[in-house]
């Protein structure tokens, strides 16, 4: 059985606020700029930055997540798959956006030959995915390292003293 997942769009919202506004105050000022103006470079290179952004959170919204007992898939522009048996490392972080780590998001990094997929904590059914990568690299013998399994015993997925 095939279990899939989106991205929800309301996650997503704020990302796609914030591009829209870094857009809006990084390019109209070029619109007045004198083009020989070192500030056009700078400007120009902002928006570039924040554009960029705009276009992993459309990436991240049209991505979908398949997970069956066979291994993992990203499906959407830039789609990857990987079977249990082609996981050679799992990383799951936490990346906080504030000095007393209280908010934040999780990243699960699935390794496997030369393809990696990445999947953020605003999926809905992340904890079902790093359950069954956690599982299936534990079945498989494979080692965590010490950010991983601080993350997994955080998130309440395994025991750290079962991996």
């Amino acid at each position: 059985m095939t279990a899939t997942y989106r991205y929800p769009g309301q996650a997503l919202l704020g990302d796609y606020a914030r591009a829209a506004f870094g857009l809006a105050i990084t390019v109209a000022p070029l619109l007045f700029m004198d083009v020989a103006s070192v500030m056009v470079w700078v400007f120009g290179g902002l928006s570039l930055l924040f554009l960029t952004f705009a276009g992993r959170t459309a990436l991240r919204h049209s991505t979908t997540i398949e997970l069956d007992a066979g291994g993992v898939a990203a499906r959407g522009p830039l789609g990857a798959s990987l079977r249990w048996d082609e996981v050679d490392r799992v990383k799951l972080r936490y990346f906080s956006t504030r000095k007393d780590r209280e908010k934040g998001w999780m990243q699960l990094a699935i390794h496997g030959r030369s393809r990696t997929i990445r999947i953020d904590s605003t999926l809905d059914g992340f904890r079902e995915v790093v359950e069954a990568s956690a599982r299936s690299t534990r079945e498989r013998g494979l080692a965590f390292d010490p950010p991983t399994l601080a993350n997994f015993k955080a998130l309440g997925v395994l025991a750290a003293d079962t991996l």
